[in-house]
C-alpha cells in the first residue's frame, strides 16, 4: 500500500514538475497487413504511419493494397486515409513555408525600391512644381522690364520731340492738320 502511494506522489511530482519539459504523442502507428480480410490470417508486413498503399479491393471493413514495395496484402480499412499523415505532409508544407519566405524577401525588397522610387518621384514633383513658379514670377518680371522699357523710350521721344525747334512758320503751316 505504501509503495502505491509513494508511486503516485513520485508520479505526481514529475508530472507537475516544471523541469520537465513538455512531451507529444509521437506520429506513429504502425498496423499489420495480412494475407487476407481477417485478424485469423498471418502477419504478411508491418506498415508505419506515411507508407503508402494503393487499393486493389475491399471486402468487409477490410482493404486490399499493394505497397510502395510491391507487397500485396490486408490492412483493417479504418486505418486508411486519402490525406498525408503529418510525418509525410510535414516536409512538403516546410518547403513550401520557406518558398513564401524567400518570396516574402523579394517582395519586401521590392516594396522598399518602390518606396524610395515614390519618395523620389515625390521629391522631383515638388521640385518641378517649385521650377514652374519660379518660371512664371520670372516670365512676368521679364514682361514687366519690357513694359517699363518701352514707357522709357515713349516718354524720352515725347521729351526729344518737345525740346527739337520745329523749324519755321512757313512750314509749320504747310504740315497742319
Amino acid at each position: 500500500m505504501a509503495a502505491k502511494i509513494f508511486t503516485v506522489l513520485f508520479v505526481g511530482f514529475l508530472v507537475g514538475s516544471p523541469a520537465w519539459g513538455k512531451d507529444y504523442i509521437r506520429d506513429t502507428l504502425r498496423i499489420k497487413m495480412r494475407d487476407g480480410p481477417s485478424l485469423k490470417h498471418d502477419t504478411i508486413s508491418v506498415l508505419a504511419s506515411g507508407d503508402a498503399g494503393f487499393r486493389l479491393d475491399e471486402e468487409d471493413g477490410w482493404i486490399k493494397i499493394r505497397t510502395a514495395r510491391g507487397q500485396v496484402g490486408w490492412v483493417p480499412g479504418g486505418y486508411l486515409t486519402d490525406e498525408a499523415p503529418a510525418s509525410v505532409a510535414l516536409p512538403h508544407v516546410e518547403a513550401a513555408l520557406e518558398k513564401a519566405r524567400s518570396s516574402v524577401k523579394v517582395l519586401e525588397t521590392r516594396i522598399t525600391e518602390q518606396s524610395e522610387a515614390v519618395l523620389e518621384l515625390d521629391t522631383l514633383r515638388q521640385r518641378n512644381h517649385t521650377l514652374e513658379e519660379e518660371n512664371m514670377r520670372l516670365s512676368a518680371s521679364a514682361m514687366w522690364k519690357y513694359l517699363l522699357a518701352g514707357a522709357a523710350i515713349f516718354l524720352g521721344g515725347m521729351l526729344v520731340g518737345g525740346m527739337v525747334p520745329r523749324g519755321s512758320a512757313a512750314r509749320s503751316r504747310r504740315i497742319k492738320i
